[in-house]
């Protein structure tokens, strides 16, 4: 299955212009699993293989500049981890910040359940506006 990814940056096409000065990122996550059908009995539900995703990356520049990209995804539920890690990566490619930058600020890094935030939409969508 492949993963469905809406998204919206903001400011559109951000770009850092000197990251050697320093990057920051942070993230937090809402996700949901996902049953097709309808099933009466909850009791008896399977185990969802997939997952629906609202995932928040926030990049903030030396000068305090903040760039953030919201975004909604439908994935298998196995592949959240990396799929999140691998978000932020492209955000950082697309906001022009070098390669070497991003391994080093992504060398550590581990997507933990302490960034999984209770499921509300509606304050997603109103989150960076």
């Amino acid at each position: 299955m492949k993963p469905f990814i809406q998204c919206q940056d903001i400011p559109e096409n951000g770009h850092i212009e000197d990251d050697h000065y320093g990057v920051q990122f942070d993230y937090f996550f809402m996700g949901r699993g996902v049953i097709p059908g309808q099933i009466q009995n909850v009791r008896n539900q399977p185990k969802p293989n997939s997952a629906e995703l609202l995932l928040f990356i926030e990049v903030i520049d030396h000068l305090d500049h903040k760039f953030i990209r919201k975004e909604r995804c439908s994935l298998l539920r196995k592949t959240v981890k990396t799929h999140i890690e691998e978000r932020i990566r492209v955000f950082m490619r697309d906001l022009d910040i070098s390669p070497v930058f991003i391994r080093g600020l992504m060398r550590n890094f581990e997507v933990t359940s302490d960034k999984c935030k209770e499921w509300d939409e509606f304050s997603f969508d109103r989150l960076g506006d």
